[in-house]
């Protein structure tokens, strides 16, 4: 009869307690947002009538968004757990609470199998058409959610289906429209490093930086005292300066402030607008007014993040040899000659190194030209992770590199050089035809104490006469030039 091998065994059993302990996880944040974004609405909630904020129903979806694998029974059943807990903790009777639940689900599920079906840029708000993606899911989130909302509202609180259909569809769309966005465009960090980002963020932060922010509250505060309907439009120049400021995960935490600040103001009675349930009217159309604001600075933010990107691929594409991902001559060139002059600037010592990969015209003649990329694309990949992420490296032609090592002694230079062409002589590097192949590197050296009056180009002329040399005896070697 067949066993299982004891190591397939612990590896199962170690897969299984892995797996449980990520469905415990999930289990807890799904529960835990759920339970403390009701929690927060149904204090918003006037008696006997549905919560003015409900944060609930958008934090789920977004939760599901980012990670599909919580779109399953045991996030489902989570999710419910949190729903129920919350309202029975408050008082809640069982039927409308039930009822409520549904609704709300109804809107998720909806807003879920939507977002499945989208491009997975849109999902993370990473794309130009993510903003029109996010406005026609709402917009079917709000309806799905409103159906049976307005039917419950109906049954339990009194009013007439249309008016709780509208008061529900509008809370639902406005509540998404401002809390999805923060949620599915927030990084993906640990909760640990959130403390530590946003206080790095804070002593980074600059006047040039901060001067939307104090625009935006200026634009806040004139709004108000202006007053009348047309203040709640204050803040429009203020938030799009915001939006080509800052983040997109930034811009949709202050368009969620900002609007937040609006409907407080509007509760106040800053802007003339009767806001009692008696008047759905007015109290749809302020809520959809000062939501829809969060939509402009939002689509600038993507945007303009979008452009950055597109900017970055191309001065990589630009700047970075494509075989081996390391800078082109032009970009090493430019990138080394900058650093010189800062270095000289500060009076700092600095190193220069010229790597040539030994008999490669034999790898190439043997091998292939294919066997011959792979073997420059694994050395430029280990010559990067041997040096440190100050350190320039670039492809000058062929099989001929160069590195810059800033703020280095002669004795750590040529540490560094030694251990790299010891690593390289032990590596093998996987071949177009199978199989490995072992090659070796020379390395000339060149150190100075003060990079000022020096030139790129005349240490790497320096290191290249030692570069001969250490091919001259033998190869496999690293030679220093005599400064």
């Amino acid at each position: 009869m067949p066993t299982t091998p004891p190591s397939s065994s612990a590896a199962a059993t170690s897969g299984s307690s892995l797996g449980a302990a990520v469905l415990r996880k999930d289990v807890a944040l799904v529960f835990s947002a759920v339970f403390l974004a009701a929690l927060l609405g149904i204090l918003t909630r006037p008696s006997a009538y549905l919560a003015a904020f409900w944060p609930a129903n958008a934090v789920l979806l977004g939760l599901m968004v980012r990670e599909a694998r919580l779109a399953r029974a045991h996030g489902w059943i989570s999710a419910i757990a949190g729903y129920l807990a919350a309202d029975f903790l408050t008082g809640g009777k069982p039927l409308p609470t039930l009822a409520l639940t549904a609704a709300n689900l109804c809107g998720v599920v909806a807003g879920v199998w939507l977002y499945a079906r989208v491009v997975p840029g849109s999902r993370r708000l990473q794309r130009p058409l993510a903003i029109l993606h996010l406005y026609c899911v709402t917009v079917v989130v709000a309806l799905a959610a409103g159906l049976p909302g307005g039917l419950a509202s109906a049954h339990f609180f009194g009013s007439s289906f249309s008016s709780g259909f509208v008061l529900w569809v509008s809370a639902e769309w406005v509540n998404a429209l401002l809390v999805l966005p923060v949620v599915i465009s927030a990084p993906t960090l640990p909760w640990r490093r959130w403390a530590a980002v946003a206080r790095a963020e804070l002593r980074q932060l600059e006047w040039e930086r901060a001067a939307p922010l104090l625009a935006l509250l200026a634009a806040q505060a004139a709004g108000m005292w202006v007053g009348g309907p047309g203040g709640v439009a204050f803040p429009v120049a203020a938030l799009l300066w915001c939006a080509l400021t800052y983040t997109v995960f930034t811009t949709a935490l202050i368009s969620f402030v900002s609007c937040t600040v609006q409907f407080a103001g509007a509760a106040a009675g800053f802007f003339d607008v009767p806001l009692e349930p008696v008047h759905a009217h007015s109290l749809v159309s302020i809520r959809l007014g000062i939501a829809l604001l969060s939509l402009g600075p939002l689509a600038v933010a993507v945007s303009n993040a979008s452009r950055a990107e597109a900017l970055a691929r191309l001065d990589r594409a630009v700047s970075h040899d494509h075989l081996t991902g390391v800078l082109a001559r032009g970009a090493f060139l430019s990138h080394a000659g900058r650093l010189l002059n800062r270095l000289a600037g500060e009076g700092q010592g600095v190193a220069v190194l010229m790597l040539d990969v030994d008999h490669f015209k034999l790898v190439n003649d043997r091998h292939g030209h294919a066997s011959g990329d792979a073997v420059l694309a694994g050395f430029a990949a280990l010559a990067t992770s041997a040096l440190r992420p100050e350190d320039l490296v670039g492809r000058l032609g062929g099989e001929e590199f160069a590195a810059v090592l800033p703020r280095t002694s002669l004795d750590d230079a040529m540490h560094v050089a030694d251990r790299l062409r010891a690593r390289v002589a032990e590596e093998g590097f996987e071949v177009a035809r199978g199989g490995t192949l072992h090659v070796t590197v020379s390395i000339g050296l060149v150190r100075v104490d003060d990079a000022a009056g020096m030139s790129i180009e005349t240490l790497l002329a320096r290191a290249d006469e030692a570069l001969y040399r250490a091919k001259a005896q033998g190869r496999n070697a690293v030679v220093r030039a005599v400064v």
